[in-house]
Protein backbone atom coordinates (compact mmCIF):
# COMPACT_ATOMS: atom_id res chain seq x y z
CA UNK A 1 0.00 0.00 0.00
CA UNK A 2 2.87 2.50 1.13
CA UNK A 3 4.36 1.70 -2.12
CA UNK A 4 1.31 2.56 -4.36
CA UNK A 5 0.83 5.67 -2.20
CA UNK A 6 4.51 6.71 -3.42
CA UNK A 7 3.71 5.92 -7.34
CA UNK A 8 0.72 7.62 -7.44
CA UNK A 9 2.20 11.15 -5.90
CA UNK A 10 5.17 10.27 -8.01
CA UNK A 11 2.43 10.01 -11.33
CA UNK A 12 0.67 13.25 -9.68
CA UNK A 13 4.08 15.50 -9.69
CA UNK A 14 4.72 14.04 -13.24
CA UNK A 15 1.54 15.23 -14.70
CA UNK A 16 1.55 18.39 -13.22
CA UNK A 17 5.11 18.92 -14.67
CA UNK A 18 3.99 17.82 -17.53
CA UNK A 19 0.91 20.12 -18.03
CA UNK A 20 3.35 23.00 -16.61
CA UNK A 21 5.42 22.37 -19.96
CA UNK A 22 2.94 22.19 -22.24
CA UNK A 23 1.29 25.68 -21.00
CA UNK A 24 4.84 27.50 -21.58
CA UNK A 25 5.90 27.50 -17.95
CA UNK A 26 9.35 27.52 -17.86
CA UNK A 27 9.59 27.44 -14.28
CA UNK A 28 10.17 31.10 -13.98
CA UNK A 29 6.98 33.01 -12.44
CA UNK A 30 5.84 36.45 -14.02
CA UNK A 31 6.01 39.45 -12.15
CA UNK A 32 2.38 39.66 -11.05
CA UNK A 33 0.09 41.56 -8.17
CA UNK A 34 -0.30 39.71 -5.24
CA UNK A 35 -2.52 36.51 -5.26
CA UNK A 36 -5.16 38.08 -2.01
CA UNK A 37 -4.80 41.89 -0.96
CA UNK A 38 -3.32 42.00 2.17
CA UNK A 39 -4.86 44.40 4.74
CA UNK A 40 -2.95 47.66 5.51
CA UNK A 41 -1.73 45.99 8.99
CA UNK A 42 0.09 43.62 7.49
CA UNK A 43 2.26 45.77 4.59
CA UNK A 44 5.31 45.37 4.87
CA UNK A 45 7.14 46.40 7.69
CA UNK A 46 8.70 49.99 8.12
CA UNK A 47 12.06 51.09 9.33
CA UNK A 48 9.32 52.86 12.04
CA UNK A 49 7.73 50.12 12.95
CA UNK A 50 11.10 47.95 12.83
CA UNK A 51 12.51 50.35 15.46
CA UNK A 52 9.14 49.85 17.82
CA UNK A 53 9.44 46.76 17.72
CA UNK A 54 13.24 46.08 18.58
CA UNK A 55 12.54 48.78 21.69
CA UNK A 56 9.46 46.66 22.79
CA UNK A 57 11.28 43.37 22.74
CA UNK A 58 14.38 45.23 24.66
CA UNK A 59 12.08 46.15 27.34
CA UNK A 60 10.61 43.30 27.94
CA UNK A 61 13.67 41.10 27.81
CA UNK A 62 15.36 43.14 30.30
CA UNK A 63 12.37 42.65 32.16
CA UNK A 64 12.14 39.13 32.17
CA UNK A 65 16.04 38.66 32.91
CA UNK A 66 15.80 41.21 35.98
CA UNK A 67 13.01 39.26 37.54
CA UNK A 68 14.78 35.75 36.46
CA UNK A 69 17.72 37.06 38.75
CA UNK A 70 15.25 38.30 41.72
CA UNK A 71 13.59 34.95 41.75
CA UNK A 72 16.64 32.80 42.10
CA UNK A 73 17.27 35.34 45.23
CA UNK A 74 13.50 35.97 46.43
CA UNK A 75 11.02 33.81 45.29
CA UNK A 76 7.76 35.57 44.50
CA UNK A 77 6.30 38.17 42.99
CA UNK A 78 8.97 37.29 40.86
CA UNK A 79 9.15 34.28 39.76
CA UNK A 80 5.45 34.58 38.48
CA UNK A 81 5.97 37.76 36.67
CA UNK A 82 9.46 36.59 35.18
CA UNK A 83 7.02 33.78 33.47
CA UNK A 84 4.46 36.22 32.34
CA UNK A 85 7.52 38.71 31.09
CA UNK A 86 8.45 35.50 29.27
CA UNK A 87 5.14 35.45 27.51
CA UNK A 88 5.33 39.22 26.77
CA UNK A 89 8.86 38.67 25.12
CA UNK A 90 7.31 35.76 23.21
CA UNK A 91 4.34 37.70 21.51
CA UNK A 92 6.64 40.36 20.47
CA UNK A 93 8.57 37.93 18.68
CA UNK A 94 5.68 37.01 16.99
CA UNK A 95 4.57 39.98 15.62
CA UNK A 96 8.68 39.78 13.46
CA UNK A 97 7.67 36.51 12.08
CA UNK A 98 4.01 37.65 10.99
CA UNK A 99 5.58 40.66 9.24
CA UNK A 100 7.98 37.82 7.59
CA UNK A 101 10.94 38.57 9.73
CA UNK A 102 13.24 37.04 11.91
CA UNK A 103 12.98 37.97 15.84
CA UNK A 104 16.16 39.10 17.10
CA UNK A 105 17.59 36.36 19.23
CA UNK A 106 17.31 35.87 22.91
CA UNK A 107 19.87 36.51 25.18
CA UNK A 108 20.59 37.89 28.09
CA UNK A 109 21.27 42.09 27.65
CA UNK A 110 25.00 43.31 29.24
CA UNK A 111 23.95 45.18 32.74
CA UNK A 112 21.01 43.58 34.13
CA UNK A 113 20.68 44.93 37.60
CA UNK A 114 20.66 42.39 41.03
CA UNK A 115 19.66 43.38 44.29
CA UNK A 116 20.62 42.72 47.37
CA UNK A 117 17.41 42.75 49.51
CA UNK A 118 14.10 41.79 48.39
CA UNK A 119 12.23 45.48 49.51
CA UNK A 120 15.16 46.97 46.89
CA UNK A 121 13.78 44.45 43.92
CA UNK A 122 10.56 45.39 44.59
CA UNK A 123 10.95 48.60 44.70
CA UNK A 124 12.90 48.31 41.75
CA UNK A 125 9.99 46.36 39.99
CA UNK A 126 7.25 49.06 40.65
CA UNK A 127 9.83 51.80 38.70
CA UNK A 128 10.08 49.05 35.63
CA UNK A 129 6.12 48.15 35.77
CA UNK A 130 5.57 51.66 35.29
CA UNK A 131 8.64 52.88 32.97
CA UNK A 132 6.87 50.16 30.51
CA UNK A 133 3.43 51.63 30.98
CA UNK A 134 4.69 54.69 29.90
CA UNK A 135 6.67 52.95 27.17
CA UNK A 136 3.85 51.77 25.61
CA UNK A 137 1.68 54.98 25.89
CA UNK A 138 4.10 56.06 23.30
CA UNK A 139 4.09 53.45 21.18
CA UNK A 140 1.26 52.41 20.73
CA UNK A 141 -0.13 55.52 18.76
CA UNK A 142 2.47 55.00 16.46
CA UNK A 143 1.83 51.52 16.27
CA UNK A 144 -0.27 49.77 13.18
CA UNK A 145 -3.28 48.19 14.81
CA UNK A 146 -2.14 44.59 15.16
CA UNK A 147 1.35 45.90 17.08
CA UNK A 148 -0.80 48.26 18.82
CA UNK A 149 -3.35 45.23 20.06
CA UNK A 150 -0.36 43.06 21.26
CA UNK A 151 1.36 46.26 22.78
CA UNK A 152 -1.91 47.48 24.96
CA UNK A 153 -2.61 43.91 25.77
CA UNK A 154 0.87 43.64 27.67
CA UNK A 155 0.98 47.31 28.90
CA UNK A 156 -2.79 46.16 30.66
CA UNK A 157 -0.82 43.34 31.97
CA UNK A 158 1.72 45.36 33.19
CA UNK A 159 -0.14 47.94 35.14
CA UNK A 160 -2.70 45.95 36.17
CA UNK A 161 -1.04 43.05 37.44
CA UNK A 162 2.28 43.41 37.76
CA UNK A 163 2.58 46.49 38.71
CA UNK A 164 0.28 46.03 41.64
CA UNK A 165 2.04 42.52 42.63
CA UNK A 166 5.34 44.99 42.92
CA UNK A 167 3.56 47.77 44.98
CA UNK A 168 1.81 44.59 47.16
CA UNK A 169 6.10 43.31 47.85
CA UNK A 170 7.46 46.88 48.39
Amino acid sequence: MFRTHIAVKATVAFLIMLLLSVAGCDGEPEAMGPVVDLPAEYAPTSTEVLQLLDTALASETMAYFTYLHAAAAFDRPFTHIGDAELRHVEAVQRLYVKRGMEAPDFVEPDGVPTYDARILACQAGVASEIAVVELYDELIPLSPPDVARVLARLREVSGDNHLQAFLGCS
